[in-house]
Formats: structure tokens, C-alpha cells, sequence
């Protein structure tokens, strides 16, 4: 499938002990620009996947999961056009947790890269979860406050929106409101109509779309995070990066919310 250009949401989730949630939704356009099949995405080298879809926008095939092969920070796959109807694109979702081991919780983010991954960007929409006591800071590679063409915050959602973003990679960190500077362009609280249709095709389709179990599926994907969230703690205890103190901790905290949010499943499951 050539590309010529693609939208991407990334949203993530900062949590407790430097750990970081990230779904990211990806729309490629058809075009010249790419003649190869093979799409690429570029994902933290210590980043745990969780869920890999890709479903029809229009809802008329079920979501299935990406075969994929993975070189160090890149994820090679080929574009699914048996499921690509006639009026909409495939939609692609990725979901991971990746632990920051920086001394403040950093994701970092490469959307370009020359050779590898170099179709444009026609649209870049980044989304930060966080508490309301702190606000999302987003910087360039050299450190460099990057502003947006639209932002705007709703009760600890911070969005950021770009429209060809010129930048080819970023990092966002929280920062206490006295050491903030601002990333928005004409910062308010309402997002213009295309961005917001934007943001609730491409979040909604895939992530964040309500499947007919209701709260059971909720809770499947909170399940589903927190067996992530393990499976990286422990990697970094193999590689020596976390303490055996500061191990135990964690992991017995995630391993206590899990076995919780398991057990209202299963008595989900037997009303």
C-alpha cells in the first residue's frame, strides 16, 4: 500500500514509579510517496506491547491484530488491505508501556526519520493524561519548547495539535505549574470541530470504543495494562535496572490490582 501521508494520535498515561501507558492510532492515506507494503512505526526500545489492531473505520470488519516484526526501535508490518473497505482507511492502534528511567517520568518519541520512516505528517494530535496539580511540558530534541497549532486542557487532559508538524521527534514530561511554559497557540478549552471529529474517529474506533460486554471490557483493559505494566517491572529487574527493594514494591502493588481487578471479572462473568 504506497502512502503519501498519515494522522497519528498518541495519547499516554503517566502512573505511579516512572511508568507510562501510550495507545497510539495511526491513518495512512494512499498515494506515491512509498512504494514499498511494509508500514513502519517507531516505538521506545524498552517499550512492553500490549495490543496491536488494526480494524475498517467504517466498522464493518472486526478489529484483528497486526503481524509485525520488530528492529530495535522500529515495527515493520504489512498494510491489511483485505480489510480496507471502499470509503474509509484502515485504522491502526498500538498500545505499550514503556518506564521512563530519567530522574522526571520522560516519553520520548521519534515520528520521523529520514530513509526509515519519512512519510509526512498531515496531522499530529498528542494527548496527555495527568493529575490537575500538574501541566504537560513538550520539547524537541534539543529541548526546545515546541508550540502547537491548537491546545486545550479538560480535567487533566491536556491535547496538543499539529497540523505538518516540522519537528521529527519530541519528549513530554509533567511540570509543576510554576516551571511551565506554554506548548499552545491560542490556549482555550474547546478544540476546533475537525480536531475533534478527529480525535473521536481515531480514539474511539480502536481504543476506546465500548464493546457489548460493557463494564466487563473495561475492566479486561485495565487487566490487560496492569499484566504490561508486570511484564515490564520484571524485565527491568533482569536488565539490573530496578533495586530488589524498589522491585518487590512495585510489583506486589501492580500484582495486589491486578489479582482485584481479576476477581470483579470473574464475578462479572458469573451475573
Amino acid at each position: 500500500m504506497p502512502v503519501s501521508e498519515f494522522s497519528h494520535l498518541i495519547e499516554m498515561y503517566f502512573e505511579d514509579d516512572n511508568y507510562i501507558i501510550v495507545s497510539e492510532s495511526v491513518v495512512y492515506s494512499t498515494g506515491s510517496v512509498n512504494d514499498s507494503d511494509d508500514l513502519v512505526l517507531w516505538i521506545p526500545e524498552n517499550a512492553e506491547i500490549m495490543q496491536f489492531l488494526v480494524t475498517d473505520m467504517t466498522g464493518s470488519a472486526s478489529e484483528t491484530s497486526v503481524n509485525y516484526s520488530r528492529e530495535g526501535n522500529f515495527i515493520y508490518f504489512s498494510a491489511d488491505e483485505s480489510s480496507t473497505s471502499n470509503v474509509m482507511p484502515l485504522l491502526y492502534g498500538i498500545r505499550y508501556v514503556v518506564h521512563s528511567h530519567e530522574d522526571v517520568a520522560t516519553f520520548n518519541k521519534v515520528i520521523r526519520s529520514e530513509g526509515i520512516l519519512d512519510y509526512p505528517i498531515s496531522r499530529l494530535i498528542i494527548v496527555v493524561n495527568h493529575e490537575n496539580s500538574e501541566i504537560p511540558s513538550i520539547t524537541s530534541a534539543n529541548g526546545i519548547q515546541l508550540v502547537a497549532d491548537q491546545a486545550s486542557n479538560d480535567d487533566g487532559k491536556t491535547s496538543y495539535i499539529w497540523s505538518s508538524p516540522a519537528f521529527d521527534e519530541f519528549s513530554v514530561t509533567l511540570q509543576s505549574p510554576n516551571s511551565y511554559t506554554n506548548t499552545g497557540t491560542g490556549y482555550n478549552y474547546s478544540l476546533i470541530i475537525g480536531i475533534v471529529l478527529l480525535i473521536v474517529v481515531i480514539g474511539a474506533v480502536l481504543y476506546y470504543k465500548k464493546d457489548s460486554s460493557g463494564k466487563l471490557g473495561e475492566l479486561e483493559e485495565l487487566y490487560e495494562a496492569e499484566l504490561a505494566v508486570i511484564a515490564q517491572i520484571e524485565s527491568d529487574r533482569k536488565k539490573k535496572k530496578l533495586s530488589k527493594d524498589d522491585f518487590e514494591r512495585i510489583h506486589k502493588k501492580h500484582s495486589d490490582s491486578a489479582a482485584k481487578i481479576k476477581e470483579k471479572m470473574e464475578k462479572l462473568k458469573k451475573t
